[in-house]
């Protein structure tokens, strides 16, 4: 995930060992994808989800609950226009979630990977991008 800021960009991993990572449970993302008969059939939930927050948390743990399979594209090299804002809203949402779900209270996954660094420019990013690849053998 690239994403723009002021002194140029913020590049991040969350994953630098595999493609496509399968045997998701949650998923705090910025696209998803799916069938449109799956998104109808589990929905969404407005009274804990009411704002920007926490859909995608909820929806997709709601998913995996339902039995379905859930799978993270890390090669997908997605540029971001906001990095996020972790505020009160935000953490009003978190702790409804939190509420609803008790798993999310739990240990964070060993798997789960997050690498960040900042650079200039967008051939600096791309590069930064093109190299964690070509290190972890991602097509």
């Amino acid at each position: 995930m690239i994403y723009p800021d002021g002194s140029g960009y913020r590049v991040t991993a969350y994953s630098r060992t595999v493609p496509v990572a399968h045997g998701i449970r949650v998923i705090d993302g910025v696209f998803l994808a799916m069938k449109r008969e799956i998104a109808v059939s589990i929905g969404w939930d407005a009274e804990a989800c009411d704002g920007f927050h926490g859909y995608d948390v909820d929806f997709t743990l709601r998913a995996a609950q339902a039995g379905l399979r859930l799978a993270v594209a890390s090669d997908l090299g997605v540029v971001h226009t906001s990095y996020g804002s972790f505020d009160a809203r935000w953490e009003g949402t978190a702790r409804k979630l939190r509420a609803k779900h008790p798993e999310l209270n739990g240990e964070r996954s060993r798997d789960t990977a997050f690498v960040a660094r900042s650079v200039p420019g967008a051939a600096q990013a791309m590069a930064l991008v093109d190299n964690w690849a070509r290190l972890n053998k991602v097509n």
